[in-house]
């Protein structure tokens, strides 16, 4: 009875935990949805404001660590200080997302994609991000290159072509959509531009006309508002803004701009990694173990070899020789009937020697000299040749043999090559100062600083100075040229 309230209790944990994931994954993607639709409906106002970034990224805050939540947490916060032009904190959430590679696989996913198009891998967001950045800093080729780079996402289209990026014929087509808009002051931003860049098309004639319609609807092309002209009385428009104070009696406006930098933690690192050296000592590295790897021995040779603290060599002593002539000759001793003492080439008690009949004893003798013996002046008998005796009877049948003889000593040499193999800890070269973190370990040395941040390029949005962030303001003027 217990065994089965046992198994029955946790049967319904095991549903409610599955109602619960199913819960979870309803609301994940119900969020995705939303940020999806926002990220393609970004340009029609009206459909827009149907969706409120915030209230995303507090469901997906609410979401905690299911799944991939608290990168899209993150990325929806990217989009909303992007909005705010809360640049610092936008790279601040950025960076974070940056070290996110799980997440940014996810993003590449072809499922992902299929189902949410208009949210962009995480390198675009970067990328998006970065541009946006070097936008506000004025630095146009930085930011063209990288909203070139993100891939389309957002609206970084839009804002490549007001910059002057992108493919002439697009810029031109797009200056010509909002001149018919009745939005001068963009169409002469593009017109002018182009003009300046060597011409295209009729675009110096556009950009005169956008420039006479904002003046005749008192729209100020450097901005694209409408400002009301001083004096009813006397037509023109507004200069553009400057640091320098307008002089004489002319009619001016001015205002505060603001830029800020950030004080911030800079780090440095360098990795120790195991290095194997042969026969080779580093310095600056720390030796962890030495030991001798012995190769092959040589085979043996003459020549002289000398040993040394990478080569061992062994000597040996071995005889010298060389080939001598040896002569060998043999002969059948006999005495004949009259008691003569003579000698044949063959065997002279056989009948087939002819010399059976006169023998009377006989015997085969042999021997072998370093010289060979002179053939005899009787020289043949039955083609055989005769060699002098040398004393006694004529030798026959001469061979010629050789006989290795030692004639003396050499010493000869092997040998076989020593490797040492050390084994090092070797420190890498600093890094590049970063405003990512970085944990030291005990493969990781670590260096930080306190500097500041480049600044940021000059706003109308108020900014407040903090323990961490430098502000800096001037005062900028513009004033009426009357037509």
């Amino acid at each position: 009875m217990i065994k089965r309230l046992v198994s029955l209790l946790v049967a319904v944990i095991l549903a409610f935990g599955s109602l619960c994931a199913f819960a979870l994954e309803d609301k994940l993607e119900d969020a995705l949805t939303q940020l999806n639709y926002y990220l393609t409906v970004f340009s029609d106002e009206e459909r827009s404001e149907q969706v409120s970034l915030e209230e995303i990224a507090d469901s997906l805050r609410l979401l905690g660590n299911y799944k991939y939540a608290s990168g899209f947490f993150q990325y929806s916060n990217i989009l909303i200080y992007l909005e705010q032009n809360d640049f610092i904190m936008a790279d601040t959430f950025k960076k974070a997302l940056k070290k996110n590679t799980r997440f940014a696989e996810y993003l590449r996913e072809e499922e992902f994609r299929e189902k949410y198009p208009a949210i962009g891998e995480l390198d675009d967001l970067i990328s998006y991000v970065d541009a946006r950045i070097a936008e506000n800093k004025g630095e146009t080729d930085a930011a063209i290159e990288l909203y070139e780079t993100s891939s389309g996402f957002f609206d970084s289209m839009q804002r490549l072509l007001e910059l002057g990026g992108g493919r002439t014929r697009d810029q031109y087509n797009n200056a010509v959509k909002l001149m018919n808009s009745g939005d001068y002051a963009s169409a002469y931003s593009i017109f002018s531009k182009l003009e300046e860049y060597g011409g295209y098309e009729d675009s110096e004639a556009f950009a005169e006309f956008c420039r006479v319609m904002a003046v005749k609807l008192g729209i100020n092309i450097e901005n694209g508002t409408e400002d009301p002209s001083p004096s009813d009385e006397n037509a023109g428009h507004w200069s553009s803004w400057s640091t320098d104070k307008p002089s004489g009696d002319v009619e001016t406006e001015s205002k505060i701009q603001y830029r800020a930098r950030t004080f911030e933690t800079q780090y440095r690192y360098r990795t120790l990694s195991r290095k194997t050296t042969k026969n080779q000592e580093l310095k600056d590295a720390t030796l962890i173990s030495t030991k001798k790897v012995y190769g092959s021995w040589s085979s043996w040779k003459d020549s002289k070899v000398s040993k040394s603290a990478t080569r061992e060599v062994e000597t040996k002593k071995v005889d010298v020789t060389e080939q001598v002539k040896q002569y060998s000759y043999s002969r059948y001793t006999y005495i004949n009937k009259d008691g003569k003492k003579n000698s044949a080439p063959v065997d002279a008690s056989k009948p087939d020697s002819g010399l059976h009949n006169y023998l009377r004893d006989g015997k085969w003798e042999y021997t072998t000299v370093d010289e060979p013996k002179k053939i005899s002046k009787i020289n043949s008998w039955k083609d055989y040749t005769s060699y002098a005796p040398g004393g006694g009877s004529a030798w026959w049948n001469e061979k010629v043999t050789t006989k290795t003889v030692v004639i003396g000593t050499k010493t000869q040499y092997r040998y076989r090559d020593i490797t040492v193999e050390r084994v090092y800890d070797v420190w890498s070269g600093w890094s590049e100062w970063q405003t990512d973190a970085v944990s030291a370990s005990s493969k990781t040395q670590v260096e930080t600083k306190n500097a500041y941040s480049p600044w940021s390029g000059w706003t109308d949005d108020e900014m407040t100075g903090s323990y961490d962030t430098q502000v800096e303001t001037r005062t900028v003027y513009r004033y009426w040229i009357k037509e």
